[in-house]
C-alpha cells in the first residue's frame, strides 16, 4: 500500500506537500479493485493514513466474504462424498 501511496502521489500529489487528496486516493484504490471505496476520509492524506485505511478496508471486505460464505451443512457435504444409491439395479 506504500508503494501504490508514492505511485499516486508522484502522478496527482503536489510537488510540496506528502500528502495526496481523498478523491486520489479514492481513485488509486479503485485502480486497484477496491471498487466499493468510497473516501470518507479529510480532504489530505498521507502516507501512514493511507495505509491504514486501505488495510482496514481490505480486512473489512474479506471479513464481508467471509460471511457470505455459509458453512456447508454435514448433509451437503455427506451428499458429496457418498454417492447416491441406485435403484432398480
Amino acid at each position: 500500500m506504500a508503494e501504490l501511496f508514492a505511485e499516486l502521489r508522484a502522478h496527482h500529489g503536489s510537488s510540496g506537500s506528502a500528502s495526496i487528496s481523498s478523491e486520489t486516493m479514492q481513485k488509486g484504490l479503485r485502480m486497484r479493485g477496491l471498487f466499493n471505496f468510497t473516501a470518507s476520509s479529510p480532504d489530505l492524506v498521507n502516507v501512514t493514513a493511507f495505509v491504514a485505511i486501505a488495510c482496514n478496508k481490505l480486512q473489512q471486505m474479506k471479513e464481508e466474504a467471509n460471511r457470505d460464505q455459509a458453512p456447508a451443512t454435514v448433509l451437503q457435504v455427506v451428499a458429496e462424498v457418498v454417492p447416491a444409491p441406485q435403484i432398480g439395479t
